[in-house]
């Protein structure tokens, strides 16, 4: 979704509600129609200013407007009105259904066709190409050049980008072809400056992908038009990404020197005017030509400044998907991260490379903050009210932070006595095979051995050059912040020829340790949920060990058992909602998917999704009780996913649970039961870590003939708090 950019998502809150002006239609309407015009309207003021929080309140505080409304054509407008707003806020579940009823109810064209382009993307950010294909088709066809020509410049871009996107090379060509004839009716006027920028993007990117020389020259050609129109507009903002835009033309052509002098007059107009939303981007651009040209001093205060501009502006902008982690942000921090560990590899002076690895420490602290506020497309993340700071890890406890480059592989490991930097010998493209290779290997119980030798190249990268350290300063807990594919394997199962690195350290993980709370498990007052399926339910096969798993609770801690068919998702949402429980277990189905609406918790008559359970938990956080344990037994997440395995990772922070027991993979209903029954019965104990009962409960697994093999005791991992 972050791929189609400010500049289209600037034109979509503009246009939200333009098709709903008609202010002649209000003489003489039922007052219920009254309401949802001055509705309308306010909601375009709030989208306008860039005040999402307030739309969103105001859309909140009337659910049922639309369905009073006997009008169809009135109903369709407000109900896209709605969707819209939940799909600028990440709401994308939410967003589908309303325009799917907006659609549904809309007779004519124009709003027809809005609809439906809206509706496209929301199914490009569900990552469903081809519906959004179909549906910007749809949409592009209902416009007509005399009535609809700016909505149709929109849909046609729109199915452009995601040709582009989906790889469809043998559409591009014309689909370009109709935007720029569609896009030259509109003329010169300052209205059609964004989108001539926005087809010069389009032109742009393919010339980088197919690395062809005539989209390349159309690109220079739109954008000169666009740059010549905002300067006449006395528009900066504008003018800024023009210049910015033909300075990455240079750049693909490795005239280093013309890009260099494009994107400093691109960071200039964007300084005049304190165009934040851009600068991040120019700054990023001038530290990678500052890099190719050999400054890398140059290079280095480039990144400081775009990292600074981009912390700016994700504290204040609503609207996350305007910043694309992948495409940007992600980058961003590693090309710094980057260039900071190569100097730090250079350095004899402890005291200055002490320095530079906790510059890169806090930077890549800030990028897994927006790494999770991306992956579920809030900001408004149920943050731990106290976080762990990187000065302040307790004793017995090491941070592994691994940095997966192009060229190598750079592993930061915080200890007791400082921070230490290992340079790996594999690329991440070799590390991501590797870990698929792991991961495909230790999940499936009839592999056998096959998983040993993954597993042990894995130690011997990660564990090996390490390990005397570890043993000096007598670290008993790894912390891992996984990167990337990382995120889908069980370090618990690294082996060294001889053990399982769980038998050699207690393991936690986290998305990112300052959004980590580092509070003890309290053992006074324990109360636990303990909720599950055991019968199978809608489609999903039964888990007989459920019943089993909560008797066992039952008999360890107070509990308060829900089961089957009272396991029902008004109960659910009921009890964690009010209920003063410390620990919360769901013996259940749960899905972790790349998009995380698409993820749930499986009930008896529903699904309870990572929103709902967020809403749940988070209500706990007023009383001055908040959860400490969110156990989900299980888990399934697919091999080679690692934005799945993000999910899973921020399920802890997404709940506002201190933190999270899940598996990375279904497994066998028994030996779930057994582990997770251990674990409980070491939790139980006074002086246990968490990590610790988990280490405990996994040995005693592998110790026991017929429940050895990792696939049944490697997947669970704790997430969060370890202590």
């Amino acid at each position: 979704m972050a791929a189609y950019g400010k500049l289209h998502r600037a034109c979509l809150i503009a246009s939200l509600l333009a098709l709903i002006a008609c202010a002649d239609v209000m003489a003489r309407q039922p007052t219920s129609a009254a309401q949802a015009e001055t509705l309308l309207r306010e909601l375009e003021t709030y989208r306008n200013e860039g005040r999402l929080d307030k739309a969103v309140e105001l859309a909140n505080n009337n659910p049922t407007l639309p369905g009073q409304l006997s009008d169809r054509t009135m109903r369709a407008r407000l109900w896209r009105a709605y969707g819209a707003l939940r799909y600028a806020t990440g709401q994308w579940e939410e967003a589908e259904s309303l325009l799917t009823q907006a659609l549904t109810l809309a007779d004519d064209g124009p709003l027809k066709a809005a609809a439906a382009n809206d509706l496209g993307l929301v199914k490009i950010a569900r990552r469903e190409p081809l519906r959004a294909i179909a549906l910007f088709k749809e949409a592009y066809a209902m416009t007509s050049v005399a009535e609809d020509l700016e909505l149709r410049v929109r849909a046609g871009m729109n199915l452009t980008r995601a040709y582009l996107d989906h790889g469809q090379w043998g559409t591009l060509a014309d689909s370009l072809a109709s935007n720029a004839k569609d896009l030259a009716l509109l003329g010169d006027a300052p209205a059609a400056t964004p989108q001539w920028l926005r087809l010069g993007r389009l032109y742009l990117e393919a010339g980088a992908r197919l690395n062809a020389a005539d989209y390349r020259l159309r690109s220079f050609q739109v954008l000169q038009k666009a740059l010549a129109m905002s300067r006449r507009a006395d528009n900066k903002a504008q003018e800024s990404y023009a210049l910015g835009y033909i300075g990455q033309l240079y750049e693909q052509e490795r005239r280093v020197e013309e890009a260099l002098d494009y994107t400093r007059r691109a960071l200039f107009a964007a300084q005049e005017v304190g165009a934040e939303e851009s600068l991040y981007l120019w700054q990023w651009r001038m530290a990678l030509l500052l890099r190719q040209s050999g400054d890398s001093v140059g290079a280095v205060r480039s990144y400081r400044q775009a990292i600074a501009s981009l912390n700016r502006i994700q504290s204040r902008v609503q609207d996350h998907s305007l910043v694309n982690f992948r495409e940007v942000i992600r980058p961003l921090y590693y090309g710094f991260a980057d260039m900071m560990l190569a100097r730090s590899a250079a350095m004899t002076d402890a005291e200055g490379k002490q320095s530079i690895l906790q510059e890169v420490m806090d930077a890549l602290e800030s990028m897994k903050l927006a790494e999770v506020e991306n992956h579920f497309n809030s900001e408004c993340m149920a943050l731990p009210e106290r976080q762990t700071k990187l000065t302040e890890i307790a004793g017995g406890g090491a941070v592994f932070y691994p940095v997966s480059l192009a060229d190598r592989t750079e592993l930061i490991v915080l200890m007791p006595d400082g921070a230490r930097q290992f340079t790996l010998q594999v690329n991440a493209s070799e590390l991501q095979a590797l870990t698929i290779e792991f991961r495909t290997q230790i999940e499936a119980y009839s592999s056998g051995a096959g998983y040993l030798a993954p597993a042990q190249k894995l130690y011997s990268l990660f564990i090996e050059p390490v390990k005397s350290e570890l043993q000096r300063q007598n670290v008993s807990t790894l912390i891992v912040v996984p990167d990337a594919s990382l995120r889908t394997i069980p370090f618990a199962a690294l082996h060294n020829g001889q053990t399982f690195l769980i038998e050699q350290f207690a393991i936690a993980t986290t998305p990112g340790m300052t959004l980590t709370e580092p509070a003890p498990f309290q053992r006074d007052g324990v109360r636990v949920l303990a909720g599950g399926l055991a019968a199978g339910a809608q489609g999903f096969a039964p888990i007989p060990g459920v019943a089993a798993e909560l008797r066992r609770i039952e008999a360890l801690f107070p509990a308060r058992r829900i089961q089957d068919k009272d396991f029902v998702l008004k109960a659910v949402k009921r009890e964690i909602a009010q209920g003063e429980y410390s620990i919360v277990h769901l013996a259940t189905h749960a899905e972790f998917n790349s998009d995380h609406t698409k993820s749930f918790l499986l009930t008896y008559d529903g699904r309870l999704t990572l929103d709902s359970l967020q809403d749940s938990v988070g209500l706990r956080r007023y009383t001055g009780a908040p959860l400490d344990l969110l156990v989900l037994s299980a888990c399934q997440t697919a091999v080679g996913d690692d934005q799945a395995a993000l999910g899973l990772a921020g399920v802890a922070i997404k709940a506002g649970a201190r933190s999270a027991l899940a598996t990375l993979w279904f497994i066998n209903d028994r030996a779930a039961s057994q582990l997770i029954g251990e674990f409980y019965a070491h939790l139980n104990n006074s002086g246990q870590s968490k990590a610790e009962a988990l280490r405990k409960a996994q040995v005693s697994m592998l110790s026991r003939p017929g429940s050895s093999h990792p696939s049944l005791w490697a997947p669970f991992l704790l997430i969060g708090a370890w202590m």
